[in-house]
């Protein structure tokens, strides 16, 4: 009885303690996304699996890489409500920093950028975007050292896009809602 007593009072200590994020820890994991914005008469809804590595370079701020694959509609108003579907794969780098709110809850702001060659299914020529995302209403609990769960609500974005006949750009405040998972170790 009394090992029963001991052990139930170290995982009760045990909850309790804070994860850090020290410098030299590495994390893999991934997560599914959206993005919805509107912005100069396109409406864009795009969807996203991103699988990722990180490691930490100093306590409390990681650098990572990520793969990115998704599937979009934008729809444009000016030209009849004209729309198009793009498949997109791209690579690219985030920073991130955690921010300790409570002892296993964290508000993580990241910053990415991505090159993504971006194919458009309705025929129009291939393109390539860059971008920059600002995750800024990202959160993390971390229920055990080495597991996390993420979740975001809010994003900003900046987009170029170019091809052989066209260029364009646009940047905004977005719902982006994202949810993943995080394995340190």
């Amino acid at each position: 009885m009394k090992k029963v007593i001991m052990i139930i009072l170290a995982a009760v200590v045990a909850s309790g303690i804070s994860f850090a994020q020290d410098k030299g820890t590495m994390y893999a994991g991934g997560g599914f996304s959206g993005s919805f914005h509107k912005n100069n008469g396109f409406q864009q809804v795009h969807m996203n699996i991103a699988p990722e590595f990180g490691l930490f370079v100093s306590d409390d701020l990681s650098i990572g890489a990520f793969i990115n694959s998704g599937m979009g509609k934008t729809k444009y108003e000016g030209w009849g409500n004209a729309s198009y579907s793009t498949k997109t794969v791209g690579l690219g780098v985030r920073g991130r920093y955690y921010l300790r709110i409570s002892d296993n809850f964290y508000y993580t702001p990241t910053a990415s950028l991505t090159l993504t060659p971006m194919y458009t299914v309705a025929g129009h020529d291939d393109a390539t975007t860059y971008g920059l995302d600002l995750d800024i209403a990202q959160f993390e609990y971390r229920p055990d050292y080495n597991f996390g769960c993420y979740i975001n609500v809010l994003g900003f974005y900046a987009l170029a896009s170019s091809n052989k006949n066209v260029t364009s750009s646009s940047s905004g405040l977005a719902v982006s809602p994202s949810v993943g998972v995080r394995f340190y170790f």
